[in-house]
């Protein structure tokens, strides 16, 4: 009976959907959709670049328009304190410009004094930059988000570095400005000479670079986070997110979570999970039980691997209502302990296989047995090492065993 009455009732509103809009509306409408759709057929980096300056301030939006881009075969140039202005600009058909206005912190008077200060010849390193500005109004904060986002990436190709050097070219800066004017022996040559350095940093690893744009942008714009994980993850989780089998029985999926939304109902507190894999993106419910267990999972920009069901809610003849929903949550490293069958070592006898044991040890008692493949030239053995000395594939034991072997001499089997 409930069934026969809903169908009924769609019935009713698909018929009212024929003739229910306002005609004079709807013409209207049309309209404009016929005049961007022109624009966009036929002047498609203006019309973009123009959408693109006109959502600076929606994050979202701005992605969606990226992602609109590089379908069309359009390129979008990173951003550049030398080339950049506010406004995304169309160079040619083919490309558009980074507008400055959409890095996070700056300005639109911010973004103005820095296209002003560089009008008489480009800034050449991070000090000229801070000595030319008015400081006033380019902050150190609106600074640092300019490297976050890779701004200074044409002068200086170590983002860490520059970072970490803000506040020195700053310092800087303010010493020259206070010695101008000052007729002393050593004035020529002191600010040229001292303090323009950048402080020694290692580059931001992969996962931390996208991080920080992410932080800038509001999106990863060099590349996707899953990308750091995905050659890995891909052994034991075979399918993107725009290839999830709705219809089949349980599998695994794998992304780095986009949002959570927490929630409160009746049977406890819950959580809709956005995950997103660079192809596809996937929202996913996760009730009570499993999101109280896994609530410290539960975060932005972490990467995170479900077994997922279908569940076809009833009464519903379109369809439309096949969801999946979460059973099961990982860690990548937890995942990497469940699924793997065993971790292979290759050894040749050399200083760094005798520091094996120290480096093991702290993770042993775990699940995932030891295969050493041993071979220093004269003999050759292969042997797995006992119970006790089964490991748990922890991200921070990987990085040891990295730091103390070849990486290809380093392998993990999965299921």
């Amino acid at each position: 009976l409930l069934q026969r009455k809903a169908d009924d009732i769609f019935d009713l509103m698909e018929k009212f959907a024929g003739y229910g809009f306002n005609k004079s509306h709807a013409a209207a409408y049309a309209l404009v959709a016929y005049q961007t759709a022109y624009l966009k057929a036929h002047f498609l980096a203006p019309f973009m670049a123009a959408n693109l300056s006109l959502s600076m301030d929606d994050t979202d939006r701005v992605e969606q328009l990226i992602t609109d881009l590089k379908e069309n075969g359009i390129e979008l140039e990173a951003p550049d304190i030398n080339r950049a202005d506010y406004h995304f600009f169309p160079i040619d058909k083919k490309s558009i410009r980074f507008g400055l206005g959409a890095v996070k912190g700056t300005g639109e008077a911010a973004v103005k004094n820095i296209v002003e200060s560089r009008k008489k010849e480009p800034f050449r390193d991070l000090f000229d930059f801070c000595e030319r500005i008015d400081r006033s109004t380019v902050n150190r904060g609106s600074i640092e988000s300019l490297v976050r986002a890779g701004a200074f990436d044409a002068l200086h190709d170590n983002r860490s570095q520059v970072f970490s050097s803000v506040g020195l070219a700053i310092k800087a800066a303010e010493q020259t400005e206070k010695s101008e004017g000052q007729a002393n022996l050593f004035s020529s040559s002191s600010g040229e000479l001292s303090g323009r350095q950048l402080v020694g940093a290692s580059f931001w690893e992969p996962e931390k670079k996208l991080r920080q744009e992410k932080e800038a942008l509001g999106f990863y714009f060099s590349g996707h986070l899953f990308d750091v994980y995905k050659d890995e993850v891909r052994k034991f989780v075979k399918r993107n997110l725009g290839e999830v089998n709705r219809y089949g029985d349980t599998e695994l999926v794998a992304g780095v979570i986009r949002s959570v939304k927490r929630r409160n109902t009746q049977r406890g507190r819950m959580a809709l999970v956005v995950l997103d894999d660079g192809i596809a993106r996937l929202e996913l419910p996760v009730f009570s039980e499993l999101f109280e267990k896994h609530y410290a999972t539960l975060e932005e920009d972490s990467l995170v691997i479900f077994r997922v069901r279908r569940d076809r809610r009833p009464g519903d003849r379109f369809g439309q209502g096949v969801r999946l929903i979460a059973d099961e949550i990982y860690s990548l490293s937890q995942a990497r302990t469940h699924f793997a069958v065993r971790l292979n070592l290759h050894l040749n006898g050399d200083s760094s296989s005798k520091k094996l044991k120290e480096v093991i040890q702290p993770y042993a008692k775990g699940s995932v047995p030891i295969r050493v493949i041993y071979n220093n030239g004269s003999a050759k053995a292969e042997f797995q090492l006992g119970e006790d000395w089964r490991l748990n594939l922890e991200d921070d034991l990987l990085r040891s065993l990295t730091d103390s072997f070849p990486t290809e001499n380093i392998n993990i089997e999965y299921k």
